[in-house]
C-alpha cells in the first residue's frame, strides 16, 4: 500500500480484556466465514461470554440520551467500529415507554435483548452511521433516517 494511503485504525470506546478478545475472536470468525449465517452461529457463545462478563462497558454508555435521533431518550452508544466502516459494536439504551420506528438494520448480527438491560448489537455494518429505512405502515410510506450514536458523531459523506 503506498504510504499516502494510510488506512484508519479500528475504533475503540471502551477497553478491556474481555472487549478486546471479543472482537479478535469476531475478527477472525468474519475473516474465516463467508457465510453471516454461520458467522452468527460461531459468534453466539464468544457474545454470550462477553455479556456475561462484568465491568467491561462504561457506565456511562448505559444512560439514555435526551437528545437523541431516534427519539424518546434512545440512546444508541458505540462501543467499537472497524476501520472499513463494515462491523460495529454498541450498546443500544431504550427507556421504559420509548418506541422505535419500524425500521430495518440492513445487516447480518447479533442481537441480545435482556429484560431491564441495555441490548447489545453486533452488526455487520456501520448502524448508527448508515442511511436505513423507517417504514410508516399506515401510509404505506418508506424514509431514509440516520439512528447515530450518542457518543460518536458521523462522518455524513
Amino acid at each position: 500500500m503506498p504510504p499516502w494511503r494510510n488506512p484508519m485504525p479500528d475504533e475503540y470506546y471502551a477497553s478491556s480484556p474481555v472487549l478486546e478478545a471479543f472482537i479478535a475472536h469476531v475478527l477472525d470468525v468474519v475473516g474465516a466465514t463467508p457465510s453471516p449465517p454461520r458467522r452468527v452461529e460461531r459468534m453466539r457463545p464468544a457474545f454470550g461470554e462477553l455479556l456475561a462478563a462484568s465491568n467491561w462497558l462504561p457506565d456511562e454508555f448505559t444512560w439514555a440520551n435526551p437528545n437523541s435521533k431516534m427519539g424518546g431518550g434512545i440512546a444508541s452508544y458505540l462501543i467499537y467500529r472497524r476501520a472499513d466502516r463494515s462491523l460495529t459494536l454498541h450498546a443500544l439504551i431504550v427507556p421504559v415507554g420509548a418506541q422505535t420506528p419500524i425500521h430495518d438494520h440492513l445487516a447480518w448480527g447479533l442481537v441480545r435483548l435482556p429484560c431491564l438491560l441495555s441490548p447489545f448489537t453486533l452488526l455487520g455494518s456501520d448502524l448508527g452511521c448508515v442511511l436505513r429505512h423507517a417504514y410508516d405502515l399506515p401510509h404505506g410510506t418508506v424514509h431514509d433516517f440516520r439512528s447515530g450514536y450518542a457518543n460518536v458523531e458521523c462522518d455524513n459523506s
